[in-house]
């Protein structure tokens, strides 16, 4: 039924008058249906509901607004923001209630409507039903408060509106306070040092290059900005030059520093008065090539005004001379954790930042804070009239426009956005060539373009891009073959050739070189990789000899900072391989990925640095196209571990939230926290982290140990352990090891396991070779087709199909047989316990042998001669052992550095000291030391657990393996399949749980599927090793087994509980003792702990590992209180924590087991757990502890379970319990 008040507003008494209203109305239409009027009644109801609502909320926002000034302001704040008064636009989802705010919006719609349809019956009559002045005084209410709300929204709005502005003049105030702070600081330090300053002319005229030099170099692009970029480098702290390959950038600009710094010493100082400025490249060919450039452009020795700085190799730099730096980013990196302000640079420059490497990308978070900090600190010294500290420049340099990433970025440019200066490209053109189609064997297709460049264009070098160190190798001997043989009959020869290669040789017109001379040249081929011998790399810059044409085969290593002399011709395969970590498999492995767009241009850009060039795409420009833009970050793709413990080193609290250029996925940068924690080298902060999430500590308790995905922000803080690992430049995981190493003697053993852990690979890969029995077949076959084409019948294809089963036969034995030669050769360094102890063995053969040839020849000879020696005994030594040379190098410096780092701590590595690798002769690991050396590895490579799958019948009836049979394995991470390689030797063995290095993918040569082997294999003994050795943060529990727990699920843990009492009971021989351990729970005099039995489980899958007796303080994170607290008291009334209290046992009123009963809540149960929970005792020592605050704490609880005479004796001998 409708109100009165409805019905008196609409000019009606009753429901028959309206229905008549309605009638009379619409004279002439037809009746309305039932349905029909269902409807209208409901609009008409729900009309003064609506209109309830909106005088309600007329008067909390009309009550808002007057009683404003009486409430807090934040809490006024939180008000506006809140659903209560939420954003117009916002559109409630399906799962929520719509705000307030909104309902307002659409009330006034509805209540719109039923206007609308009121009007409709008015208009229908020929008399108004409703009232004038109600009608009036209704669209008042309404149009007032409409009013209200507008005006209230619009204040809100101009509220917001203004905290913008506020906020926005605030950091324009600021942006302006950083530039007036270092116009003061250099108005200040002109003032101070031009009036000691004396330069001499002479002096100056050194620095200057000859005229030929700079003949050469006025033809580079960034000259023309000399001006523009030193001004912004003098005014600001950072600043970006985006200039596109062959732009001088990366040689010029440290010149243009040391030119300004020649004539105004004052501008560039560092703390010391000198000029030093860094620069950073990500590659150590790129820092050794350019500082060779820029020395000898500046016409002075390598080492001296220029220098270069990288791992194992700081010969050529000088702190009291070099001017200009360039080094690795690790270097740097490194640095900044001794000197967090870098007081001894002047400029940092940040080469190859669009390259995105890890390194760059922190190194850039770091600089940006560190310029800011350096400039504030200068300001405050200056007024003060002090001049100790200067600021820091940054220049950042991309080669590419993929600059927003660090302009556009406020979590790096809070405060100011740097200038960006923009630089022409190159200085000579480049013409791109596509092909029609894209095929698939990318490496057959360069060789033929190869050979076509060298036969039909003019002189030139030729730069290659191929993947990886096999196919530079096979390009390199092919062409050498190829067109070194019968140089004088090339140009007449005519081979015969598809139909797809006469349309392409078609389709590209060589027309264009007929005005030069084309010569009969020989070809120079060189190789170019990063595991290439330095030697070999530096010939590659040098000009290549009369009458040759230089090629260049290369990886990645050559597509930026690079400049390889008389380059023309650049052959780019589209593809490179690239160290992928794959996050959900937990393995890293090589794959051949396509580049981006702007890797291709950097390629491209190789052929126009010297003169104008010719790029010739092995790929269609539909595919290019397709391409990425840009290349992903490697922090998107890389494990993050070891850099988080470097910041965390640095000073930096939370890793969640730090600056970075990219941020990556939260998860992973949890999950590499998590790895720390793991490790030992970050602890936890459960206070704060219960306060960051508002988790109640019940809540917190249940929700296990591995709470990492819930963490807000960063909990943890880094350790003694974790400064000592951050020092240690390798893998923390690794470094963890050689720390447990140490205290155990063991050090040299566990350096070299590291060591050769840390390089790719030492071992020569497996070569087959065959290709060549591939090419030889194939021209024999060519051979016999080539006589008569027309001839070729269904036999010969049969023949043909007959000698690819051979071929494969050939190659199968050829496999198996190597396979074998590889296993003999390393047996003599297997050992039955891991895969890494061989490595271990190897080097201590290594040693011997490099240091037993040192002391015979080279005693009385120089440094130089000295090293040439070495090279040639570790290139005999790698010879006869089929190893990498340069990998060993690798390995040989590395290993020095690492003792070099642990001998210069002051205490605790005293005994590693009497084992020097770089003299001493190093004897194999014993039996025992190799058990030892087993467990640490374990303790290091805890996280990798994995355990053999086992196998079932058709019935479902396990079956046991053999020798023969292939062992699967899985792991907590990976869902694949994983298998041990066949050269492990615990191959044959099968352990049932293990650890390992890392998983890596092979392609399958027969199937081409993808198979997953374990690396680094190590076998667990005993799985109390993994309790013993793990980090609880990986372990889990189940509650203390005890008769009282004995459900069904638990009978097997108990069976197995008591089956251990009765080796402890047999182990021990006095009765006592025996008595004491004949419970499963126990107390442990010594420990002063309560001991009890668990079952360990092992990962987020809860493998079960084993029954362990642990103490209860160990656990106590798995159980409530109450029942933790219930074993404590226990001990107590037994008697055990107590000796006194044990002859008082047969006064007891009840068993003291009653205790330990569930949901018991007799008086004296409850009170003895409560007061041990209140004070939190839980052992002897706090008891005594606490008696000596209250002599009487407990007397009561203890008397509850006592009968007269029990108190009576409680209380004779409770002077003697304390």
């Amino acid at each position: 039924m409708l109100s009165k008040e409805l019905m008196k507003e609409l000019g009606v008494t009753n429901m028959k008058e309206l229905i008549t209203v309605k009638k009379t109305g619409s004279g002439d239409l037809k009746k309305t249906s039932a349905k029909q009027k269902e409807r209208e009644k409901k609009k008409l109801r729900k009309l003064l509901e609506k209109k309830q609502k909106q005088d309600k909320m007329k008067n909390i926002l009309q009550s808002l607004s007057d009683h404003k000034d009486d409430i807090k302001v934040s809490d006024y704040d939180k008000l506006k923001s809140s659903r209560l008064l939420g954003q117009k636009d916002r559109k409630p989802s399906m799962d929520r209630k719509p705000s307030q705010n909104q309902e307002i919006e659409q009330n006034e719609e509805e209540i719109e409507e039923v206007e609308v349809y009121q009007s409709e019956i008015i208009n229908a009559n020929s008399k108004p039903i409703i009232d004038t002045q109600v009608k009036q005084k209704v669209e008042e209410d309404f149009q007032n408060m409409k009013d209200v709300i507008r005006q209230l929204k619009r204040q809100i709005q101009e509220d917001i509106d203004k905290n913008q502005v506020d906020s926005d003049e605030e950091q324009k105030r600021e942006m302006k306070d950083y530039d007036k702070k270092l116009t003061l600081i250099n108005k200040k330090d002109k003032l101070h040092f031009t009036q000691d300053s004396s330069k001499k002319l002479d002096e100056i005229e050194t620095f200057k290059t000859d005229d030929k030099d700079n003949k050469k170099e006025n033809q580079l692009p960034i000259l023309y900005h000399e001006r523009e970029i030193m001004e912004s480098v003098e005014n600001q702290i950072v600043t970006i030059v985006c200039g596109e390959t062959g732009s001088g950038k990366s040689t010029q600009i440290p010149q243009f520093i040391l030119n300004s710094n020649m004539h105004n010493s004052w501008k560039y100082r560092n703390s010391h008065g000198k000029l030093l400025v860094g620069i950073t490249q990500p590659r150590r060919v790129a820092a050794v090539s350019l500082a060779k450039r820029v020395s000898d452009e500046i016409g002075k020795i390598l080492g001296e005004e220029v220098g270069y700085q990288i791992r194992y190799d700081s010969e050529f730099f000088s702190r009291e001379k070099t001017a200009i730096k360039f080094m690795t980013d690790g270097i740097l990196l490194k640095e900044i954790e001794q000197d967090f302000l870098l007081k001894h640079y002047s400029v940092i420059i940040i080469d190859e930042a669009h390259e995105r490497s890890l390194n760059s990308d922190i190194l850039v978070s770091l600089l940006t804070r560190i310029a800011q900090a350096r400039c504030d600190l200068a300001f405050k010294e200056r007024e003060q009239d002090k001049y100790e500290t200067t600021p820091l420049r940054l220049v950042i340099m991309s080669a590419t426009l993929r600059v927003e990433d660090f302009r556009e970025n406020k979590r790096l440019f809070p405060e100011k956005i740097p200038q960006v200066i923009k630089v022409e490209a190159r200085q000579y053109p480049v013409s791109m060539h596509y092909n029609k189609v894209t095929k698939d064997d990318y490496i057959e297709e360069a060789y033929r373009k190869i050979v076509k460049i060298h036969k039909n264009l003019p002189s030139g070098g030729i730069l290659v891009f191929v993947t990886g160190k096999k196919e530079i190798m096979y390009l390199c001997r092919r062409i050498q073959m190829e067109l070194n043989k019968n140089i004088d009959k090339i140009s007449g020869q005519k081979r015969q050739r598809s139909e797809s290669q006469q349309s392409e040789e078609l389709f590209e017109d060589y027309s264009m070189y007929d005005h030069e001379e084309k010569e009969n040249l020989k070809v120079q081929v060189m190789p170019l990789y990063s595991q290439l011998n330095p030697d070999k790399q530096y010939k590659v810059f040098q000009n290549p000899k009369p009458g040759h044409r230089l090629i260049v085969v290369s990886t990645n290593v050559a597509e930026t900072s690079v400049t390889i002399p008389n380059i023309r011709y650049v052959v780019d395969t589209g593809r490179a391989k690239e160290k992928i970590f794959d996050k959900r498999l937990q393995l890293s492995q090589f794959r051949v990925e396509w580049i981006s767009q702007a890797s291709a241009e950097q390629r491209a850009g190789r052929a126009g640095r010297t003169g104008p060039g010719h790029c010739y795409r092995l790929y269609s420009s539909a595919l290019f196209s397709k391409l990425e833009k840009y290349s992903e970050p490697e922090i998107m793709k890389t494990p993050l571990e070891q850099t988080l413990l470097q910041l965390k080193s640095m000073g930096v609290e939370d890793l969640i939230r730090f600056p970075y250029v990219t941020k990556p996925p939260t998860i992973a940068i949890k999950a590499a926290i998590r790895q720390l924690c793991i490790l030992g080298a970050l602890d936890i902060d459960q206070k704060q982290l219960i306060n960051t999430k508002q988790m109640e500590i019940e809540d917190f308790i249940q929700s296990g140990r591995d709470t990492f995905q819930t963490w807000a922000k960063d909990p943890t803080t880094i350790n003694d352990l974790g400064l000592l690992l951050s020092k240690i430049p390798i893998s923390p995981k690794y470094a963890k090891m050689l720390v447990v190493s140490a205290k155990y003697g063991l050090l040299r053993y566990a350096i070299m396991i590291v060591a050769c852990m840390s390089v790719a690979e030492i071992f020569v890969p497996m070569d087959f070779k065959e290709t060549d029995i591939v090419n030889d077949q194939s021209d024999e076959d060519d051979k016999q087709l080539n006589q008569d084409r027309d001839l070729v019948t269904s036999i010969d294809v049969q023949k043909k199909e007959d000698r690819q089963k051979h071929l494969g036969k050939l190659i199968r034995e050829k496999r198996k047989l190597q396979i074998q030669q590889i296993k003999e050769q390393r047996s003599k360094w297997q050992s039955d316990k891991s895969d890494l102890l061989m490595y271990a063995k190897l080097m201590a053969d290594y040693f011997t042998f490099i240091n037993s040839k040192q002391n015979q020849d080279d005693t009385n000879v120089g440094y130089k001669n000295g090293f040439a020696s070495y090279e040639k005994r570790l290139q005999q030594f790698c010879k006869d052992n089929k190893l990498q040379d340069k990998a060993m190098k690798e390995v040989h410096f590395l290993c020095l550095q690492l003792q070099r780092i642990f001998f210069q701590q002051v205490e605790g590595f005293e005994s590693n000291k009497q084992y020097n690798l770089a003299s001493d002769q190093i004897a194999m690991p014993t039996s025992s030391e190799e058990q030892i050396l087993q467990q640490i590895i374990i303790s290091g490579l805890c996280e990798n657990l994995a355990r053999k799958c086992p196998l079932f019948d058709a019935k479902g009836i396990e079956i046991k393996q053999t020798n023969k049979m292939k062992a699967v394995y899985e792991s907590q991470e990976s869902k694949e399949k994983l298998s041990l390689h066949p050269f492990s030797p615990l191959y044959k063995e099968k352990p049932e749980f293990i650890v390992y290095q890392e998983i890596y993918a092979i392609e399958s040569p027969e199937t081409g599927k993808m198979k997953y082997y374990l690396k680094g294999a190590t076998k667990i003994d005993n799985l109390n090793w993994m309790y013993n050795l793990s980090s609880h943060v990986l372990l889990q529990t189940s509650k203390p087994i005890t008769e009282e727990n004995n459900n069904q699920a638990n009978q097997i843990d108990l069976r197995m509980a008591k089956a251990m009492l009765i080796k402890d009971i047999k182990s021990h021989d006095k009765k006592s003792q025996q008595q004491q351990l004949s419970q499963l729970i126990q107390y442990d005099q010594d420990k002063d702990q309560v001991m009890v039995y668990v079952r360990v489980y092992y990962g987020n899958q809860r493998w079960p590992l084993n029954i362990q007796q642990v103490a209860l303080s160990s656990i106590k994170d798995t159980i409530n209180e109450e029942e933790y607290y219930s074993y404590v008291a226990y001990m107590l009334l037994d008697g055990q924590m107590l000796d006194q209290l044990r002859a008082l046992r047969k006064f007891f009123i009840s068993a003291p087991k009653e205790v330990l009963e569930k949901g018991n809540i007799s008086a004296k149960v409850i009170k003895i757990i409560g007061q041990l929970k209140a004070f939190e005792i839980d052992s002897r020592a706090k008891i005594q502890t606490k008696w000596e605050d209250n002599p009487y704490f407990l007397m009561d609880s203890l008397n509850l379970w006592l009968n007269d005479e029990g108190k009576k004796q409680l209380k004779n001998v409770w002077n003697t319990l304390q």
